[in-house]
């Protein structure tokens, strides 16, 4: 690798670490009950998260969908959100 080549890519190196660092995550939950039931496992996720620098709203975006009881509506809810284009599900 040239010279010039090396020092362009070391002083590329911070703006790439600096762009992934503010990437947000999207992460999609798909439940059976609604979110107020199931508030307490909710924010137990959110703090395992925190503990591994994933905050809401800064580097990360939780999808919740709930079936509230009928299962039926799994696909549909998935479907959508597949479509939102999350990360993870």
């Amino acid at each position: 690798m040239e010279r010039r080549t090396l020092l362009a890519v070391i002083g590329l190196a911070p703006l790439v670490v600096r762009a992934q660092a503010q990437r947000v995550a999207r992460v999609g939950v798909l439940e059976t009950t609604a979110l107020t039931q199931n508030i307490e496992n909710f924010q137990a996720f959110r703090k395992g998260m925190e503990e591994r620098r994933y905050v809401e709203g800064r580097s990360l975006e939780t999808l919740y969908r709930a079936a509230e009881g009928r299962t039926e509506r799994f696909a549909e809810l998935a479907m959508e959100l597949v479509r939102a284009n999350v990360d993870l599900l």
